[in-house]
């Protein structure tokens, strides 16, 4: 069962670069073969006859922004990220279970309204935060191109 989430806040927009991933594989030996690099159960390749073996093949991917986390800052669940059906970017938003800010609305029974007196613009001064800036900081040094905003987002999990 999926649960909708809603997040309202500061959020970054960021399209995280591409890279290499070696991904392993039961495949084709044959590197000329058609079916090289696709997954193969059987012992020998039914279309080029070679060898099938546990194989390595490097596919682009995008970095994963848990992985980026893990390897900046040796903390994976600093921020979360949700990724839009089709889109080549993804929405990072603080983790609710570090209270790091934003509001967070749950899926429940009971009705959930929050009045902001000061409006929306008042969650912009987040960004200012030490984790915000270190993430920002980070994406600059790295070149990896983003976008500040401020809004509500809804997704399922």
């Amino acid at each position: 069962m999926a649960y909708r989430k809603v997040y309202l806040g500061p959020f970054l927009r960021v399209w995280m670069p591409e890279r290499t991933a070696h991904i392993p594989v039961q495949s084709c030996t044959n590197e000329e073969c058609k079916k090289y690099g696709e997954h193969n159960r059987h012992q020998f390749c039914g279309y080029c006859g070679k060898e099938v073996k546990r194989i390595s093949i490097n596919k682009p991917s995008h970095l994963i922004l848990h992985d980026f986390l893990n390897e900046e800052f040796q903390d994976p669940d600093m921020f979360i990220d949700v990724q839009p059906d089709g889109k080549e970017y993804i929405l990072v938003v603080p983790n609710r279970h570090k209270k790091q800010g934003g509001a967070f609305f749950e899926d429940s029974p009971d009705s959930e309204i929050l009045v902001f007196s000061d409006g929306i613009e008042h969650f912009r001064a987040e960004f200012d935060r030490e984790d915000w800036i270190k993430l920002v900081t980070t994406l600059l040094d790295r070149g990896i191109k983003y976008e500040q905003l401020t809004g509500v987002l809804q997704w399922f999990a």
